[in-house]
């Protein structure tokens, strides 16, 4: 990696990421160094996106929860979005949460 990749001021890495609108681009940006990491990781991590499936899905849809929550990423997810297939049963019910994934959504920001 070129070593002037990290020189430049952190007020223009910044607004290179905010017109970055590609999840591709914005993980190479994460991947550059370290203040383009610190730049692009709260875009990486805006949006969450709950996907229901066949059933082999069905135990580990929240599965992502901690995981991010363990890193400490869950306070800048921004929107939560739940993806329901039109052929599947209905998955994102109380039944589908229990302590673990709650206390993972008790990390989130207004």
């Amino acid at each position: 990696m070129p070593r002037s990749a990290c020189c430049i001021p952190h007020e223009i890495v910044e607004m290179i990421v905010v017109l970055t609108h590609n999840l591709g681009d914005l993980k190479a940006c994460s991947r550059t160094c370290r203040s383009w990491y610190t730049a692009a990781v709260p875009h990486l991590h805006h949006t969450f996106t709950l996907v229901g499936g066949g059933p082999d899905v069905n135990r580990n849809r929240l599965e992502p929860l901690p995981k991010l929550h363990k890193l400490g990423l869950m306070p800048l997810v921004k929107v939560i979005r739940v993806e329901q297939w039109p052929a599947t049963d209905f998955w994102f019910m109380p039944q589908t949460f229990n302590n673990r994934t709650l206390h993972s959504f008790s990390a989130l920001t207004p």
